[in-house]
């Protein structure tokens, strides 16, 4: 599967739970469906676009395979540091 790119910032961690909510939304995915495919529960799921909990880094990686997504480090000069 193709990886896309889907730009949030992690230093802004205010709106990530819109944000999650919107790209599993654009994938044709429930909550359910995604968190058959990540691994994390549905509950975990809701928690974090609902009330805006923050995931472990492994949770978030995991969501993120499973709607084809990845994580992408950017340096202050703009260099991808993957």
């Amino acid at each position: 599967m193709k990886k896309e790119t889907a730009q949030y910032d992690l230093l802004q961690p205010e709106n990530f739970g819109d944000w999650l909510a919107d790209e599993r939304v654009k994938r044709g995915l429930s909550r359910k469906q995604l968190a058959e495919l990540s691994g994390v529960s549905k509950q975990s799921i809701y928690g974090y676009e609902m009330f805006g909990h923050s995931p472990s880094l492994y949770n978030l990686t995991c969501m993120l395979s499973a709607m084809g997504l990845m994580i992408v480090i950017k340096r202050n000069d703009d260099e991808d540091v993957t």
